[in-house]
C-alpha cells in the first residue's frame, strides 16, 4: 500500500503530533491546526487514510484503517499529541 502524508515543522523538533482526518477530508485539512502546533515547537504528521489524498482504497473497516496507520508507530515512534476527527478518531 502506498503511504501519503502531510508534514509540517522540523523532524528533530522536541515534540511530535499525529493528526488523523475524517471521512470527507484529507491530510491537508489540518493545515491551520498544524501551523499552530509548529509554532509551539511540534513536528506534525497528518496521514492520508486509504481512499483519500490520491491514495486508492475502498475498504473503510476500522481494522483496515488501523492497520494502515501502523507504519506511523514503527521503531518506537511516539507522539506527544494524537488528534483524530470523526472517522480518524
Amino acid at each position: 500500500a502506498s503511504i501519503s502524508a502531510s508534514q509540517w515543522g522540523f523532524p528533530a523538533a522536541p515534540r511530535k503530533a499525529l493528526l488523523i482526518h475524517g471521512l470527507l477530508a484529507c491530510s491537508s485539512s489540518w493545515e491551520s491546526v498544524a501551523q499552530l502546533l509548529v509554532a509551539e515547537g511540534f513536528f506534525v504528521v497528518a496521514p492520508n487514510l486509504l481512499g483519500h489524498g490520491w491514495r486508492r482504497g475502498t475498504d473503510y473497516r476500522m481494522s483496515t484503517l488501523a492497520e494502515d496507520l501502523r507504519s506511523y508507530f514503527i521503531e518506537d515512534t511516539t507522539y506527544d499529541v494524537i488528534v483524530g476527527l470523526s472517522l480518524g478518531g
